[in-house]
């Protein structure tokens, strides 16, 4: 099951592509951008979500944002490379706003975080 492909844009210096995003199943997609495909699988956890790159063997825990910096990318993952940097956090951005930041698993922790503060509260009273 693939959806509709979102497009998004990758920068660097002088130089923007596309970058296309495809849902492959609830937890895989591909990043495609710049000539180059990622296999990328998403495990939304606590306070962030795991990210696997397959292709590359890179794997990292990346906090819930809804911009996903090269950075990020870069320290998360341990990748290098501008282009390759960039490419993956346009993807990942694209991700987490369209489909981790709405998924129920997040709403579901935001959930029982309010009701774990609320309780910690209330015992301090």
């Amino acid at each position: 099951m693939v959806n509709n492909p979102l497009i998004a844009n990758a920068r660097y210096k002088n130089e923007t592509w596309p970058v296309r995003i495809s849902n492959i199943s609830e937890i895989e997609y591909e990043i495609y951008g710049h000539g180059t495909s990622y296999q990328v699988f998403i495990f939304p956890r606590a306070c962030g979500v795991l990210v696997a790159i397959t292709n590359w063997n890179r794997c990292g825990y990346i906090p819930y944002r809804d911009i996903i910096h090269p950075e990020d990318v870069a320290d998360y993952l341990d990748m290098g490379g501008s282009i390759d940097t960039r490419t993956i956090s346009a993807g990942l951005s694209e991700i987490m706003r369209n489909y981790i930041l709405l998924s129920p698993v997040v709403e579901n922790y935001n959930r029982q975080r309010r009701t774990l503060i609320e309780k910690i509260q209330c015992a301090q009273v």
